[in-house]
Formats: structure tokens, C-alpha cells, sequence
């Protein structure tokens, strides 16, 4: 038997918004070296994205459409960014730069 418990939305931004606070002011009381602040700032960035990525009730989850193809591409380039960092960053900005200049034209 399962059972399904939504997330509470409002309960994880503010768990977000703990965790980040909490890692830039230990980073700031003490020094910049301090592990504490840096794993309060990582929890606080995963917690952001998982916020942002699940459900809502207008909108469904951002992997709700996703194909399996899409999600071996995004694993892959994600296992290439810690190798090769600029040519991974050269690639989204050049990506960034085609979706403006080449994306379609509505027509008239």
C-alpha cells in the first residue's frame, strides 16, 4: 500500500533559505576555510534546485517530459564538466548564444 505525502513547498524554501543564511554568516564569523559554512551553502543550493524542480499544483515537475535520451545526454555532460571545465562552459555559452540567433521566427 502506498502512500502519497506531497511536499510542502513552503517548508523547503524555508529550509533553503536556513541553509544558505546560515553558511554565509558562519563564513563570515569565522573564516572562509570553515567546512560547516561550506556544507550549509551545498545543502542550500541542492535544496534550491529540488525546490524549484518539483511539482507544484499549476505546473508539473521539471523531468515530467523528459526522455531517456535527454537524461543520458545531461548525465554525460555532466561527468564531462569536472574533466574539462572550459570547453564545457565554451559549449553553453556558444549553446546560449545560437538559441538567441537561431531560434524560430513566428510567422506573420
Amino acid at each position: 500500500m502506498s502512500t502519497h505525502r506531497p511536499v510542502n513547498h513552503i517548508l523547503l524554501g524555508v529550509l533553503t533559505l536556513g541553509c544558505l543564511l546560515g553558511g554565509v554568516v558562519v563564513l563570515v564569523v569565522q573564516s572562509t576555510d570553515s567546512q560547516l559554512g561550506a556544507s550549509l551553502l551545498r545543502t542550500g543550493v541542492l535544496l534550491g534546485t529540488l525546490w524549484l524542480a518539483l511539482p507544484t499544483r499549476r505546473r508539473e515537475a521539471a523531468w515530467a517530459h523528459l526522455s531517456p535520451w535527454t537524461l543520458v545526454g545531461l548525465v554525460g555532460l555532466c561527468l564531462l564538466a569536472g574533466r574539462y571545465k572550459y570547453i564545457f562552459l565554451g559549449g553553453i555559452v556558444l549553446m546560449a548564444v545560437m538559441a538567441i540567433f537561431l531560434r524560430p521566427r513566428p510567422s506573420r
